[in-house]
């Protein structure tokens, strides 16, 4: 009997450090919808022309990045300078082309505490205001987000279109 209770004891004690350790879902689902709210900003900055908001979602380092590949080159920004000058240039209103994007399937995997992965595809529509032609792209964008200072901000971003069938 006595050797059942010692077992016992065991175990709950196993089981209440294990559960130290482990992050409340309350505080995951929080942090998920954080993020998630970066993935929604950075597309509402997108649709509005919005500089100001993309730049509150980014990290001001010389340590970030960001690929855009339907750009041309160069196709690698790194460091807040670079791609903030690249989002004032491609975020300024054009009375050439509006564009509209739209997300689908936006997901958020937790890889820590104070670091996320976004994944989420993407069509953008885009309409010639003379012509009213519409050009619409596939896209698959991900985001690498970290929660510094008490904020979730961007630390890397990739885009790029889907391959045509």
């Amino acid at each position: 009997m006595r050797a059942k209770g010692i077992l016992g004891l065991l175990i709950c004690i196993a089981l209440v450090f294990s559960l130290s350790f482990a992050q409340p879902a309350s505080a995951a689902s929080a942090d998920e919808e954080e993020v998630m709210k970066v993935v929604t900003n950075f597309n509402t900055a997108l649709n509005t022309l919005d500089y100001n908001l993309m730049s509150s979602l980014w990290w001001h380092s010389p340590k970030v990045s960001s690929y855009e590949p339907s750009t041309g080159f160069p196709f690698l920004y790194q460091g807040w300078d670079e791609i903030g000058a690249y989002w004032k240039a491609n975020l300024a209103p054009s009375d050439v082309i509006t564009n509209v994007q739209t997300l689908h399937q936006p997901q958020v995997t937790m890889l820590t505490n104070d670091v996320a992965v976004t994944t989420t595809y993407a069509n953008n529509v885009y309409t010639d205001p003379k012509t009213k032609e519409q050009t619409i792209d596939q896209l698959r964008q991900s985001l690498v987000v970290q929660k510094i200072n008490g904020k979730w901000l961007i630390v890397f971003h990739h885009c790029s279109g889907l391959p045509i069938k």
